[in-house]
């Protein structure tokens, strides 16, 4: 494919926002359309080759249905998780914030696709970005895992601030923490695991247990000592 392409990029939300940063930065062509533009979708995108729909996830099918003549050029979808014949899924694996990012992050994001007739090449052959492939049927199993790894600990984070500050200690005592534990994880995986769990405390283990108050954490903390149990061997 050549690599002089032009995107069209449907939506005006975070993930579309962060693209068009990026493009910007890259010199890469592209036209925005939304449906508070003013132009009909037809005339807007008739001269891109490649159409971006980057729109809520339960929103892409139906939008492309409802926008047949799409289909003759190639339609990519960011959503994780959705499968369909009518787009291509190349999912980013990051998350997008209201506030655009650095312009050196941009082509560190590695974008992961489902096997399709077109490579990451063939869609975005101007992107430095480090790119994979899996099966379309394990998009559902890639992106929870995504959802596990990214959604779940800010989550944790969120409720234990709000006990913490219960305590007396500031909200942003523990981010040193946090960023000391992903700093170990990056630097060696299979020995960053520090703590009661580490050790195989099974007292202290039992004491945190009893201990929290917050029946969210309670809950989880009791969740985790089940499915992770400590081998005594």
């Amino acid at each position: 494919m050549q690599n002089n392409l032009t995107y069209g990029i449907i939506g005006n939300g975070r993930v579309a926002q962060h693209m068009q940063f990026y493009f910007d930065q890259l010199s890469i062509p592209y036209v925005q359309w939304d449906r508070q533009s003013s132009i009909e979708i037809e005339q807007a995108l008739q001269e891109c080759q490649v159409i971006l729909v980057l729109i809520r996830d339960d929103a892409i099918e139906p939008f492309l249905q409802e926008h047949p003549e799409l289909q003759q050029k190639i339609c990519a979808h960011f959503s994780g998780a959705l499968v369909t014949p009518l787009a291509i899924g190349v999912h980013p694996h990051c998350n997008f914030t209201q506030d655009l990012y650095a312009p050196d992050f941009y082509p560190r994001i590695p974008f992961v696709m489902e096997k399709s007739e077109h490579a990451f090449s063939d869609l975005f052959p101007t992107l430095p970005n480090p790119h994979y492939t899996i099966p379309a049927e394990k998009r559902a199993e890639y992106h929870a895992l995504c959802v596990i790894c990214g959604n779940f600990p800010t989550l944790l984070w969120q409720e234990a601030t709000k006990t913490y500050q219960e305590m007396g200690l500031p909200a942003d005592f523990f981010h040193i923490y946090i960023q000391n534990i992903v700093e170990q994880y990056k630097h060696n995986p299979t020995q960053a695991l520090t703590g009661p769990f580490a050790r195989k405390d099974l007292g202290t283990i039992e004491k945190n247990q009893q201990a929290l108050q917050n029946p969210k954490l309670k809950a989880i903390y009791t969740a985790f000592k089940k499915n992770f149990p400590i081998d005594h061997t």
